[in-house]
C-alpha cells in the first residue's frame, strides 16, 4: 500500500490526523485552516469562525469518552455556499462498549474558491482518550497568532 502522503500545516508534519491551524485573523474574526488526512483520504478546508472558537471547542470536547455512547461535535466555518470560506465538522464519537473511539471529518472548501463546484471529502481514523485531552489542552491555551496549530494524532 506504500506510505501514506505527508500534510504541513504551518510547521505541523500530519500523515493522519486533524489539524487546526490559524492562517489570518483581524478584529473581528480568524481564519482557520483545517487539515485531516486518515492514510486513504485527505483533505483541506478554509474556515471563519469568532476568536472564541478555540475555547468553545476546548469546552465541548474536553472530557471525552465518558461513556460507550459519548458522541462530541463541533463545527468551523460554514456549508453553506452564499457565506465566504470552507466549512468543518469534526465528530468524536465511541464505536464499541471498550470505549474505543474514532474521528469522522467533514470538510468543504470555499465554493467561490473553486468557480461554484463543492468539493468535499469525509474521512474517519481512530483516536485515544489521551489524544483528545492534549487536543483539549492546547485549544484552552492557543494564542491567536497566525501559525499557532492544535493536532488531534490518530490512535496506533
Amino acid at each position: 500500500m506504500g506510505q501514506p502522503s505527508a500534510y504541513w500545516s504551518r510547521g505541523v508534519r500530519l500523515d493522519r490526523g486533524l489539524s487546526l491551524a490559524v492562517i489570518w485573523l483581524d478584529e473581528h474574526v480568524v481564519e482557520i485552516q483545517v487539515r485531516a488526512a486518515n492514510g486513504r483520504f485527505a483533505g483541506v478546508a478554509d474556515c471563519y469562525a469568532g476568536h472564541e472558537f478555540f475555547a468553545r471547542a476546548a469546552e465541548s470536547l474536553r472530557g471525552f469518552p465518558t461513556s460507550a455512547r459519548d458522541h462530541r461535535e463541533i463545527d468551523v466555518g460554514t456549508f453553506d455556499p452564499g457565506y465566504a470560506g470552507g466549512g468543518a465538522r469534526i465528530v468524536l464519537r465511541c464505536i464499541d462498549s471498550a470505549g474505543h473511539a474514532v474521528a469522522d471529518v467533514t470538510l468543504q472548501a470555499d465554493s467561490a474558491a473553486v468557480q461554484g463546484h463543492r468539493e468535499s471529502v469525509s474521512l474517519t481514523f481512530p483516536i485515544e482518550a489521551a489524544g483528545v485531552d492534549e487536543l483539549v489542552a492546547v485549544l484552552g491555551r492557543i494564542d491567536l497568532v497566525v501559525g499557532a496549530a492544535a493536532v488531534l494524532r490518530p490512535a496506533i
